[in-house]
């Protein structure tokens, strides 16, 4: 029963809250998911540089056959160069969402 409750406190990718941008408007996934993101950035101070130590997102999707799964993927450990970067990882995760959603 609580399942239901978190589902439907989390943002639907591709539409609103932190994940309206995680999809293009034209991604076959886009409304059929509801998740939460984390990113956490580290300095990484033996090579001089920002490190994405981890980018997840989890949630509940159903798929292009009505099947009902709960998803996360995850990111880890990802050296950068500038915030732009991440934003290439979230199109990235976008990508897997949508893959997974054609897959079930």
């Amino acid at each position: 029963p609580e399942g239901a409750t978190l589902e439907a406190a989390l943002p639907i990718l591709g539409v609103d809250g932190t994940e309206a941008g995680a999809v293009p408007a034209d991604s076959p996934v886009r409304g059929e998911a509801a998740a939460k993101s984390g990113t956490t950035v580290v300095g990484d101070l033996l090579n001089q540089r920002p490190l994405l130590l981890g980018k997840a997102s989890a949630g509940f999707m159903t798929g292009r056959s009505g099947r009902d799964v709960v998803y996360a993927t995850f990111v880890n450990d990802v050296p950068f160069a500038q915030i732009e970067d991440i934003f290439a990882i979230v199109a990235d995760q976008g990508a897997l969402a949508a893959a997974l959603y054609e897959a079930i």
